[in-house]
């Protein structure tokens, strides 16, 4: 998890059979005991289902968008997504 000038603020890995998803919902739970303060996510295509989008407005209270830029980015490798 980077924050948007690409400073690292947590690292979650799992086994390659686990699902993204409930894995994202458990570094956004580290995420949010380690930072103060948390207003707008910014997800990726793979995390951009409208039940996973609505898991974390409910249980962090957070705004969550949608970035097309990032999917389009990734193909040129890590970029940071500027606000």
């Amino acid at each position: 998890m980077v924050d948007t000038l690409g400073l690292i603020h947590e690292i979650h890995s799992s086994e390659a059979n686990k699902y993204d998803k409930p894995e994202g919902l458990k570094l956004l739970e580290v995420l949010q005991k380690s930072v103060l303060r948390v207003e707008k996510l910014l997800l990726e295509k793979g995390y951009d289902s409208k039940e996973f989008i609505e898991r974390v407005k409910n249980l962090f209270g957070w705004t969550v968008e949608k970035s097309e830029k990032l999917a389009e980015r990734a193909k040129k490798g890590f970029v940071v997504e500027p606000f």
